[in-house]
C-alpha cells in the first residue's frame, strides 16, 4: 500500500516517534466489528443466539453492546441482520455517541447521519423515548439511512433530507447534537485503499472549509446547557483540533466538557489510532453550550391527528400499549408522540417516526410496522430459525396454516418480528417486500 508523500510527512509532524508504529499497523489484521440492537434482543440473549451463528466474538470496552468477530464470519448474511438484531459498524465509530451521554426523553440530532450507524446507536440509547432527528442532506443517502431506522425497528425517529442552515433556522431546541462530518477518510486507508486515490491536501482543506460551516449551523440548534459532539474518521488537525479551536474563538457560549470513556480515559477530545487502540482512526470531541445562551422557541401550529374510523381500528393492538398520535403525512399513515409534529412545518422530512400503512380503499399494512419495537398485541405466527417454513417464506412463498385467525399476522423467526403474512382459509399469503426475499 503506498501512501502519499504529504500524507506521510505530515503524519511523521503529527505522531513524531510514534510514527512507526502506526506505519507498521498497516500490516496488522483488519479488525471487523457488530454492535446489538438491544431495543430488540439484550446482549445475553444474543450470545444465546449466537449459538446458531457460530460468530468468534470478543467485547469491544468503549461500548456496552459492541463486539468484534473475525475474519471468516460473515454477519451481514445472517436472517439476524435482516431482522435488525445488530448493525455491523466499526469499532472507533461508536465512541462518538458514547461521549453524547444520551439519556432517556432527549431529543437528539444527528446531522450528518447516513447511512445510520450513529443513529441507530442514539437510539439503542434512547430506549424508545424522546426523538431522533436523523438528517442527510444527499437524497439517495437519505433513503438508505431510512431504510436502516427501519431494519433496526425504530419508531421515534424522524428522518428528514435537507440542509444543515435548516437546523440553524429552527435554533436551539435539541438537548444533543452530532457532527460526524464529512472528511477526507484518512482513518479509513487500513480497511479502504480506495480512499487514498481521493486524497490531496486540497481536499483536506476544502473538508475543513465545509466542516466549519455545518459545526455554524449545527451550534444554533444546540439547546442552552445542551451538548455538542463533533466527530471525523481522519488523523488531520485541519479536520480536527484546528477546526474545533476556531469554532471556540468564535463561539464563547461553548466549552469543552470532559467525559469518561472506558479504556480511552477522562478528557472533552480522543485521538483514535489503530496502533494504539482497537480500532480505525477517529477524532471526536464534546462541547458543552452555556445554559445562560438564549432560547429559541418556536411556532408551533394546532396538529389535527388523524381521524379514521378503519386505521384506529387496525392500529388498535399497537396504539393500546403505546401513546402515540395517527397522522396523515405524504400519503401514508404514521405513528409519532404529537409534541413533535410540529417540526414536519420546518424540515423536509421522509419519515415521520413510526410509519404504519397506507389507504387503498382499507388499510395496508407497511412492513416497517412489522419489525418496529413497538408492543403490540396482533396475533403472531412462528417459524423457526433455518426450517423448510422459513426458507419458502424467505422465498416469498406461501404457507399452510391452522388454526390462525383470517387477516394480517406478523410472521417471526425465533420470536423476533420478519414481516406480515395474511391469513385467507388457512393460506398465508406472503407479504416480504421482494427486496428482503432470496432466490
Amino acid at each position: 500500500m503506498e501512501l502519499p508523500l504529504d500524507f506521510i510527512s505530515r503524519m511523521k509532524a503529527q505522531l513524531a516517534d510514534d510514527y512507526d508504529d502506526y506505519l507498521k499497523s498497516y500490516n496488522d489484521q483488519n479488525l471487523f466489528s457488530l454492535r446489538v440492537n438491544n431495543l430488540k434482543v439484550s446482549n445475553d440473549k444474543f450470545t444465546e443466539l449466537n449459538n446458531l451463528m457460530n460468530f468468534k466474538l470478543d467485547k469491544i470496552s468503549w461500548e456496552n453492546s459492541g463486539f468484534y468477530y473475525s475474519l471468516n464470519d460473515k454477519p451481514g448474511k445472517s436472517i439476524f441482520h435482516n431482522l435488525g438484531l445488530y448493525y455491523i459498524q466499526e469499532a472507533s465509530a461508536m465512541v462518538p455517541v458514547n461521549m453524547m451521554d444520551i439519556q432517556e426523553n432527549d431529543l437528539v440530532l444527528d446531522i450528518c447521519a447516513s447511512p445510520g450507524g450513529k443513529s441507530t446507536q442514539i437510539a439503542d440509547k434512547l430506549k424508545g423515548s424522546g426523538l431522533l432527528v436523523s438528517n442527510e442532506i444527499v437524497g439517495q443517502r437519505a433513503l438508505i439511512l431510512s431504510s436502516n431506522i427501519e431494519r433496526m425497528g425504530i419508531p421515534n425517529c424522524i428522518v428528514t433530507n435537507d440542509k444543515p442552515e435548516s437546523f440553524a433556522k429552527i435554533g436551539g431546541v435539541f438537548d444533543k447534537v452530532l457532527v460526524d462530518a464529512p472528511c477526507s477518510g484518512e482513518g479509513m486507508f487500513r480497511k479502504d485503499p480506495e480512499t487514498i486515490k481521493e486524497w490531496s491536501i486540497e481536499h483536506v482543506k476544502s473538508c475543513s472549509i465545509r466542516q466549519r460551516k455545518i459545526l455554524e449551523d449545527a451550534a444554533k440548534a444546540v439547546k442552552p446547557g445542551g451538548v455538542l459532539v463533533y466527530s471525523t474518521c481522519t488523523f488531520s488537525d485541519d479536520e480536527n483540533i484546528d477546526t474545533i479551536n476556531y469554532f471556540l474563538e468564535s463561539h464563547p457560549e461553548f466549552s469543552p466538557d470532559e467525559i469518561r470513556i472506558e479504556s480511552l480515559g477522562y478528557d472533552w477530545k480522543f485521538n483514535i489510532y489503530p496502533h494504539r487502540n482497537k480500532g480505525e482512526g477517529h477524532f471526536c470531541a464534546r462541547l458543552v453550550k452555556s445554559s445562560d445562551s438564549e432560547q429559541t422557541y418556536l411556532k408551533q401550529k394546532k396538529i389535527k391527528p388523524l381521524k379514521s374510523v378503519m386505521a384506529e381500528d387496525f392500529l388498535k393492538p399497537i396504539r393500546e400499549l403505546n401513546n402515540l398520535e395517527l397522522f396523515y403525512f405524504k400519503n401514508s399513515i404514521y405513528l409519532l408522540n404529537s409534541e413533535y409534529y410540529y417540526l414536519a412545518d420546518y424540515l423536509n422530512i421522509i419519515r415521520l417516526g413510526q410509519l404504519a400503512g397506507e389507504f387503498d380503499k382499507r388499510v395496508i399494512p407497511a412492513h416497517a410496522l412489522a419489525v418496529s419495537v413497538l408492543k403490540n398485541n396482533y396475533t403472531k405466527y412462528e417459524l423457526n430459525y433455518n426450517s423448510d417454513e422459513m426458507i419458502k417464506y424467505l422465498r416469498g412463498e406461501t404457507l399452510k396454516i391452522i388454526d390462525n385467525p383470517s387477516g394480517w399476522i406478523i410472521v417471526t423467526v425465533n420470536g423476533f418480528p420478519l414481516t406480515w403474512g395474511k391469513n385467507s382459509s388457512g393460506i398465508l399469503k406472503n407479504h416480504l417486500p421482494k427486496g428482503l426475499r432470496i432466490n
